[in-house]
């Protein structure tokens, strides 16, 4: 059984690298793709290590490339079954590629500050309304301040609410790290805590879905 890993352009070496359960990583390519894979003995194990040593190999590949990752684990049959992936999926996987090539992903975390005021449970409904509205006010505002600051380097935002905390993922050039990293450390003037994430592959960026085929598996 086949545990893949991520797609890249064709071209990308990734022979000195060690996957899942100590297993050499290998590759298969066709229509200028590349599909990053291990032949495992127990395809069943899933712990810890296990992601953390796939994870380990997608980071290894990303550190000079662009890649789409897999959903971890991500089972097929033999190298056949890559070839009938490709085949289905080659268009799709190439323009997402090129698109995102030489730019990655930043991830930053904006979750709001209560008052010393706030941090008293508030005695009625009105006063827990008025609670929250003044967390997302400050919420709103650091946003806007982060778009603000880094707009001049960021080719696209996305943004979402996960539990109480606004995520905003950048989609950025690898050269302009610092560059951003540096405009986000000096946005002033904003109530709330804010922690930034990455480089990551650009997943969030990542428009398509890939048609599975019955010997694709993901557990």
């Amino acid at each position: 059984m086949l545990l893949l890993y991520c797609m890249t352009e064709a071209g990308v070496d990734s022979g000195q690298l060690l996957g899942v359960q100590g297993a050499e990583v290998l590759s298969s390519e066709s229509n200028g793709l590349a599909c990053h894979f291990s032949a495992l003995e127990n395809a069943h194990s899933k712990t810890q290590d296990d992601a953390l040593a796939f994870w380990a190999v997608i980071n290894g590949l990303f550190q000079a490339n662009s890649v789409i990752p897999f959903r971890y684990p991500t089972h097929m049959a033999d190298e056949n079954a890559i070839q009938e992936f490709f085949a289905a999926n080659a268009g799709s996987y190439l323009a997402q590629l090129q698109r995102i090539r030489g730019l990655v992903q930043m991830k930053i975390t904006i979750q709001t500050v209560p008052s010393t005021q706030e941090n008293v449970a508030p005695t009625s409904g009105t006063e827990y309304l008025k609670q929250r509205q003044r967390e997302s006010q400050s919420a709103s505002a650091a946003t806007e301040a982060i778009k603000s600051a880094g707009g001049h380097v960021v080719h696209e935002w996305k943004q979402e609410q996960r539990n109480n905390a606004t995520i905003l993922f950048a989609m950025i050039e690898r050269t302009a790290l610092s560059k951003f990293r540096s405009m986000i450390s000096k946005t002033e003037n904003i109530e709330a805590q804010i922690s930034v994430s990455g480089p990551w592959p650009p997943s969030e960026f990542v428009n398509f879905s890939p048609e599975l085929s019955p010997s694709v598996k993901n557990d």
